[in-house]
């Protein structure tokens, strides 16, 4: 199984409603962003990242296509400190046999798929306190992309890719405003 079938996987996931009986399910989500690259306070690009209105909480899924690629990721300062993390709930998804629960870090949750694309949740996700400024920044960077015009409440439509940003410091930099930029 590919990596992108998996994020495909993790967003249909998080577009259907499920709810568990201990209380961190969520309910479809509104917004979804996959594998979104943008400027982030610490560099986070989630694989599959939404928003769940019916509780105000964000939902971050980690695919991992291998135990390497989950060893590799462990590394990340965003994981080494979960406070610099994005997600309130954090999941990794994985195909069978990848992981265990025992492998994971506390609080996180595991979906296994299993034969023909079950997602089954082996543990699920604890609730984290999450980095809301990365959070953000990455929805605005999504709705900059959007390039929204309206006849005077709202006006969105500048986004200035790579090329004007600074390479060794920005994945992607924005402009919001009232004309050109």
């Amino acid at each position: 199984m590919t990596h992108a079938e998996l994020v495909e996987i993790g967003r249909r996931w998080l577009l259907r409603p499920w709810r568990s009986g201990k209380g961190s399910g969520h309910g479809a989500c509104r917004i979804i962003l996959t594998e979104l690259s943008a400027y982030t306070t610490h560099g986070e690009i989630p694989d599959v990242l939404g928003f769940d209105s019916g509780k105000s909480h964000s939902i971050l899924i980690e695919c991992k296509t291998s135990r390497a690629d989950f060893l590799a990721d462990a590394k990340k300062p965003f994981r080494t400190n979960p406070a610099q993390g994005i997600g309130t709930q954090r999941w990794f998804l994985v195909p069978a046999g990848v992981l265990t629960a025992e492998d994971l870090p506390e609080n996180w949750g595991l979906l296994e798929i299993r034969e023909a694309g079950t997602v089954v949740v082996v543990r699920e996700s604890g609730i984290f306190e999450k980095n809301a400024q990365s959070e953000v920044q990455l929805l605005v960077s999504t709705i900059c992309r959007l390039n929204i015009e309206s006849e005077g409440h709202v006006m969105i439509r500048a986004y200035l890719p790579l090329q004007k940003a600074n390479k060794g410091k920005h994945k992607a930099t924005f402009t919001i405003g009232e004309g050109e930029p």
